[in-house]
C-alpha cells in the first residue's frame, strides 16, 4: 500500500509541474493612455480577480509589472487578443480579462476566466450573454435588424456566438467588414488532478450454493487516487482514474446449507484493489456551473484478498471447519450516477460526484460437505455500493 500512494504522489506532482509551466510569449501591450509596448508577455487571464501582467521588451531584460488598470488589450500574433473590461453592478465593480473572437461594427467578447459568459459590445456599450439569455438575445436582434437571420439549429456557444453576431453585423452594417479573431481549440483538453472517493455499503453472495444465502456489512472506506479526463467537447467528456480500493466485510450470522442441518459461519473479508474506473460524461451546460451525468466500469487488479471463515453447528458452540477460500482473477463492475462541475477558472475545474456502483470479483472454496473428500465451487462475491467523489481537475 505504501508503494501505491508513493506513485500517486510522483503522478501528483507530475500534473502539477505541466500545470503551472508559465513561460513569456511574444505579444503586444497597448496602454490606456495610448503607448503601445512590443517584446514579451507572460500573464495569467484566467483568475476570476483579474491581475496584471509583465512585460519584457526582450528575452534578456528585466521585467515590468504592468497593472491591469492602465491596459487596453493585448495582442499575441493575429488571433488572440484580450481586452480589459470593468462592469458596475450594484455598488461592486466586476472586472475581467475578455478573449476578442470578432470585430466589426459589433464585436463579440468571451470571459477568459468564465467559458460561459461572452458580451457583445456595440458603441462602447458591453451587453453579457450567458445560456438563461440566449433565446431573448436572438429575440432582441431580430427586432433591431428586420433582415436578420440565426443560423440553423443555433444553440448557446462559441461557434454558434460567432455566426450570429457575424449575421447581425451583415445585417445591420452591410457594407462593414467583420473579421473573426477565434481560433477552436485543440479538440480534446486535457485535466488531470487529485480524485478522493469515500465508498459505502454492503455485499452479498446470492448463488445458492454451499454458501446459500449472506449478507455482510461493510465499513466506510476512503479511496485516494488520480484523475485523468478529456474533455472533447462542450457536452462530452471521458474519464480514466486510478484508485486504492479497500473494503472490510464480515458477517456472524451467515446460514450455511448443509446436507442434515444448517450450520453458521463467522466470516471476515478484507480486500485491496487497484481500482481503473473507465467512464463518460455529458454536461448539460456550458456554464461555469454545470451539472452531469455519468456512468462506466470498473477494472480491479487485486492487491491483497483476504477471506477468513470459521464454520460452527447449529447452536454455534462447536467449531466444525475452516474451509479454504480463494479469490479468483480480476474484479469487474459498472455504474452510473449525478455530479456537478465547478470551473474555478479557465484551466482548473472542481467535480462533486455520487454515483452507484456494482462490484464483482469470483472466489473458489473447498469444504468437505460429506465429511470426507471434498468440494469445490466458485461464487460471485458482489459489492453493490455508493460512492462519493471530489476531484481537482488542472488542465494540461
Amino acid at each position: 500500500m505504501r508503494y501505491v500512494f508513493y506513485a500517486l504522489i510522483n503522478l501528483l506532482l507530475l500534473s502539477s509541474t505541466f500545470a503551472q509551466s508559465n513561460k513569456f510569449q511574444a505579444g503586444e501591450i497597448l496602454l490606456k493612455n495610448g503607448i503601445q509596448k512590443t517584446g514579451y508577455v507572460l500573464g495569467q487571464f484566467n483568475l476570476d480577480v483579474p491581475k496584471g501582467i509583465y512585460f519584457k521588451p526582450d528575452e534578456v531584460t528585466k521585467s515590468e509589472y504592468v497593472n491591469f488598470s492602465d491596459i487596453q488589450e493585448v495582442r499575441f500574433g493575429e488571433t488572440l487578443h484580450y481586452i480589459t473590461h470593468c462592469t458596475q453592478n450594484t455598488a461592486q465593480e466586476r472586472c475581467h480579462w475578455l478573449k476578442t473572437l470578432l470585430v466589426g461594427k459589433i464585436n463579440l467578447h468571451q470571459s477568459a476566466s468564465d467559458e460561459g459568459l461572452y458580451f457583445m459590445e456595440e458603441a462602447g456599450a458591453f451587453n453579457a450573454i450567458r445560456s438563461p439569455s440566449f433565446e431573448g438575445t436572438l429575440a432582441l436582434l431580430k427586432r433591431k435588424c428586420e433582415g436578420f437571420e440565426a443560423p440553423a439549429n443555433a444553440k448557446f456557444g462559441t461557434a454558434s456566438l460567432i455566426q450570429i453576431v457575424a449575421n447581425y453585423n451583415q445585417c445591420k452594417y452591410p457594407k462593414d467588414e467583420t473579421q473573426v479573431f477565434y481560433v477552436p481549440d485543440t479538440p480534446a483538453k486535457w485535466f488531470i488532478g487529485p480524485k478522493m472517493g469515500l465508498n459505502l455499503g454492503n455485499a452479498s453472495i446470492y448463488e445458492f450454493n454451499y454458501y446459500g444465502q449472506g449478507q455482510y456489512s461493510g465499513q466506510p472506506a476512503i479511496s485516494p487516487g488520480l484523475a485523468l479526463q478529456v474533455r472533447v467537447s462542450e457536452h462530452w467528456s471521458a474519464t480514466a482514474e486510478l484508485l486504492y480500493f479497500n473494503r472490510s466485510f464480515k458477517s456472524d450470522s451467515v446460514n450455511v446449507w448443509d446436507i442434515i442441518s444448517p450450520n453458521y459461519s463467522k466470516i471476515n473479508i478484507d480486500l485491496s484493489y487497484i481500482e481503473i474506473p473507465l467512464a463518460v460524461q455529458y454536461y448539460f451546460s456550458a456554464g461555469k456551473i454545470s451539472p452531469f451525468v455519468q456512468a462506466g466500469v470498473n477494472l480491479g487488479i487485486p492487491l491483497s484478498q483476504n477471506f477468513q471463515e470459521e464454520m460452527f453447528n447449529a447452536t454455534a458452540s462447536e467449531l466444525l471447519r475452516q474451509p479454504k477460500v480463494e479469490f479468483i482473477g480480476l474484479g469487474f463492475g459498472f455504474g452510473g450516477g449525478l455530479g456537478l462541475n465547478a470551473q474555478m477558472n479557465e484551466r482548473t475545474h472542481l467535480q462533486v460526484q455520487g454515483q452507484y456502483t456494482y462490484f464483482t470479483n469470483r472466489f473458489r472454496a473447498e469444504s468437505s460437505v460429506f465429511g470426507t473428500g471434498s468440494a469445490k465451487s466458485e461464487t460471485p462475491f458482489k459489492i453493490p455500493q455508493v460512492q462519493l467523489g471530489l476531484a481537482w481537475l488542472i488542465r494540461l
